[in-house]
């Protein structure tokens, strides 16, 4: 923790992502993949069905402000 106080003061612009839903594909057994993989033509099926890009996400960048103040700190939501 120490560590990390020390870089907010050095530098107190902070990222942080949160990843909510995401979609996970139906799983294939070894012998369909191997099915679909020997077909050329079908590479974009295997490709879309064993991945995907669909999830919820929020990134949120602002800057950190140690609050020491005790007052301060009650009066934050």
């Amino acid at each position: 923790m120490e560590k990390r106080l020390k870089y907010s003061k050095k530098n107190p612009n902070i990222s942080v992502a949160f990843i909510g839903e995401t979609k996970t594909p139906e799983n294939y057994t070894k012998d369909e993949l191997d099915q679909i993989a020997v077909d050329p033509s079908k590479a974009a099926l295997l490709i879309s069905s064993v991945f995907t890009t669909e999830y919820e996400s929020a990134i949120v960048k602002g800057k950190v402000k140690l609050v020491e103040d005790g007052e301060e700190k009650k009066s934050r939501p």
